[in-house]
């Protein structure tokens, strides 16, 4: 399940803006579903601090990846290392 990320320092930076309007489009979205249509444009801090849990959720959701993956490396390292001996 291993995913390498390839995209240079400049290419993920020229990505967030993309990123940031999805959360954006989203996030107004979601609010105006939930409080009613024009809700979001009347309250810009809960769009922002709604982009922010968003923003959070997908870096806990890849740290945890990260974890996984690494955890399931070592597993394998040692059970490599066992077979050898």
């Amino acid at each position: 399940m291993y995913q390498k990320i390839e995209a240079s320092l400049s290419e993920l930076h020229k990505q967030a803006p993309n990123t940031i309007h999805g959360y954006m489009q989203d996030s107004i979205e979601k609010i105006d579903i939930e409080f009613g249509e024009g809700y979001a444009k009347q309250n810009p801090i809960l769009v922002g601090m709604f982009m922010n849990a968003c923003s959070r959720d997908l870096s806990a959701s890849i740290l945890a990846v990260s974890v996984q993956n690494l955890s399931d490396n070592l597993v394998r390292a040692i059970e490599d290392i066992k077979d050898n001996q």
